[in-house]
């Protein structure tokens, strides 16, 4: 488990919020920058680039690290998340987030035939 100082989980929270597309929620499409940017369309039809996906694997990760350095304990589902307004919404088409209480860590996967698989 990685140890972050509060400050700097609040910070990246912001920003990452900041940054954060609305594909990341599951809405509009992204348009990849340049050539380096290649665009995954499997299973849901929401095409995300591989920085899109980045993000918003890290968008979890961070929310989920802030909800720890909140609550003393990792959130077990992303309903949980949203209501401490680390998360703008539950649904998440691209990663699957789950923790058992009592798990050392959190797990996230890329979710089956979603944007980021």
């Amino acid at each position: 488990m990685r140890r972050r100082n509060v400050v700097e989980v609040f910070a990246a929270v912001v920003l990452l919020g900041a940054c954060s597309t609305t594909t990341e929620l599951g809405g509009g499409a992204t348009t990849p920058i340049g050539d380096s940017a290649p665009v995954t369309t499997q299973g849901s039809g929401l095409p995300m680039s591989a920085e899109a996906c980045a993000l918003s694997h890290d968008t979890l990760e961070v929310a989920a690290d802030a909800y720890m350095a909140m609550n003393g304990e990792y959130a077990e589902t992303l309903q949980q998340m949203v209501d401490a307004s680390l998360l703008m919404t539950a649904t998440n088409l691209a990663w699957a987030y789950t923790y058992t209480p009592g798990d050392r860590d959190y797990v996230i996967t890329a979710v089956v035939g979603g944007p980021c698989d």
